[in-house]
């Protein structure tokens, strides 16, 4: 099918009265994860489009940035998102008429309401014959594939120019990861980001493992998923641990088909990952680990990896870099490498690395050395034994007074609170001590609605006096504890901390 699609991509578009694609043309893909995705995916693989993956959750204006940054030619389009498309291309000046030729409704025509029969689908485009593969050997290996977004360490999102090596070198690491023949593979994390994409959609057709997809994660239905198909592994983030650590739900169901979870795309404290293991050890899952991975969109996801198999576990570590990855902890100087033990940025330089932001030579020389190392943002230490821990991002590390703190470490510490169900801290500028203090932020156990104002005030106090108890005196909460509703997160699960600080931008934030 995914060649008879490619087929179509290349000749039939044009018949619909819409625009043909070419080698090298761009298309933006808008869609949760669905089974359609990964057969538009390889379908576009095979004709030689590189394919742009949004966010599911965006704005007309948010989408419209990466359409128009990405210079696309084409949306693809979930059917219950078309709303959002069409909004998207009113907001730059596209006619309706104009916008129906850009549009590809990403299903089979016995999923597509009546009333939208008549938009272009995948139906549409298969062709008669199959297509013939575009060859990417050689020099064409570093042409690019996929265009997902980032921040990176600062500014508004970037293309990110993974290439068809970058994918082909990352997947073929599945032969020092832990996916066995025998594994059936939950995907709940979103196939627009590079964790989702990457780790779980392109290992898995590359290893041919039975993958179970879920459109988004609902915690019932994660856990119904677990127990009904007999799921043994899956890739996580953080958030979903917190859950499965604490929330009443997760007694109801069995989890003794389970025996591996990987988490990624933000740090997980060693105490966390120990109390969702035992938690769900609890529950069934006698034998199941609890391991972390770090990667980044600019190193097609994974770099760093705890094997299990290989090397005895270190709760919280990231572990080593893979195959053919080298690593370096950079000092402020941006030259020399630290001691073992000392906090610096990490640095990495292999075969995944990106070939460069899309159309964007000042960001990625500013983050790409001319001998290959790419800068990541991220703070690491590595110990005696080689195994490396995130410690923080770069620009996100808190000074006061001279000192560094990390606010992963403080959200850590908060989640191990009985009384707090989701945590987060960012600095603030003290204008009286004239320097950033750390503030933190909790969502209290059962929810904000649970407490009244002086309940909320009590527990803001409890925990700030509480984290005097387990930290050394520069990392105490001296902006306070504040008590609200939920944490904000992107969909990947990294807390949103720009949003906490533009909640406190107002003059009342000063302390």
């Amino acid at each position: 099918m995914c060649l008879s699609l490619a087929y179509g991509l290349r000749n039939s578009l044009a018949k619909k009265g819409a625009h043909p694609l070419r080698r090298g043309d761009v298309v933006t893909v808008f869609s949760p994860n669905t089974l359609e995705y990964p057969v538009m995916l390889l379908a576009a693989t095979a004709a030689g489009i590189i394919v742009s993956p949004t966010n599911a959750t965006f704005t007309a204006q948010e989408l419209a940035y990466q359409y128009t940054n990405s210079t696309s030619k084409h949306v693809f389009v979930d059917p219950t998102l078309l709303p959002t498309v069409l909004q998207t291309f009113k907001s730059i000046g596209v006619s309706e008429d104009e916008a129906k030729r850009r549009i590809v409704l990403m299903a089979f025509s016995d999923r597509i309401d009546e009333s939208l029969k008549n938009w272009i689908k995948l139906d549409d485009l298969i062709g008669p014959q199959k297509a013939e593969p575009e060859p990417f050997d050689g020099m064409q290996s570093n042409t690019t594939l996929f265009l997902p977004y980032s921040s990176g360490t600062s500014g508004l999102p970037k293309g990110v120019e993974t290439t068809h090596f970058n994918v082909n070198s990352i997947v073929t690491t599945v032969s020092v990861s832990e996916i066995y023949d025998s594994d059936t593979i939950l995907a709940i994390l979103p196939f627009f980001h590079i964790y989702g994409l990457v780790q779980s959609l392109m290992f898995n057709i590359f290893r041919g493992s039975p993958t179970v997809i879920l459109p988004r994660f609902e915690l019932n239905s994660f856990c119904r998923t677990i127990e009904k198909f007999r799921i043994t592994f899956a890739y996580v983030v953080p958030p979903i641990l917190v859950l499965l650590a604490t929330h009443p739900l997760v007694d109801k169901f069995d989890f003794s088909s389970l025996r591996l979870f990987f988490s990624g795309a933000a740090p997980l404290s060693a105490d966390l990952a120990l109390r969702a293991q035992n938690r769900l050890r609890a529950r069934g899952g006698g034998n199941v680990l609890i391991m972390q991975g770090y990667g980044l969109t600019e190193t097609t996801s994974t770099s760093h990896l705890m094997i299990t198999w290989a090397i005895k576990p270190k709760a919280g570590s990231i572990g080593r870099a893979l195959p053919n990855m080298q690593t370096r902890i950079v000092g402020e100087d941006e030259q020399t490498d630290v001691e073992p033990g000392q906090p610096g940025e990490l640095w990495i330089k292999g075969p995944t690395v990106m070939r460069g932001y899309w159309r964007n030579e000042k960001a990625t020389k500013a983050t790409i050395t001319p001998d290959g190392w790419f800068k990541t943002g991220d703070i690491a230490v590595i110990d005696e034994d080689g195994f490396y821990f995130v410690v923080d991002r770069k620009k996100e590390l808190i000074k006061y007074k001279g000192s560094q703190v990390a606010p992963a470490e403080l959200e850590g510490l908060l989640l191990s609170h009985p009384k707090v169900q989701d945590a987060a801290v960012i600095g603030l500028m003290s204008e009286a001590e004239a320097t950033e203090v750390p503030r933190g932020y909790i969502v209290p156990k059962g929810g904000l609605g649970t407490l009244d104002a002086r309940g909320q005030a009590k527990l803001s106090s409890e925990v700030q006096e509480w984290v005097k108890g387990k930290v050394a005196h520069h990392k105490y909460l001296r902006g306070g504890v504040v008590c609200i509703e939920t944490i904000p997160k992107g969909a990947s699960g990294k807390i949103l901390r720009r949003v906490l600080r533009d909640m406190e931008s107002a003059p009342k934030a000063k302390l």
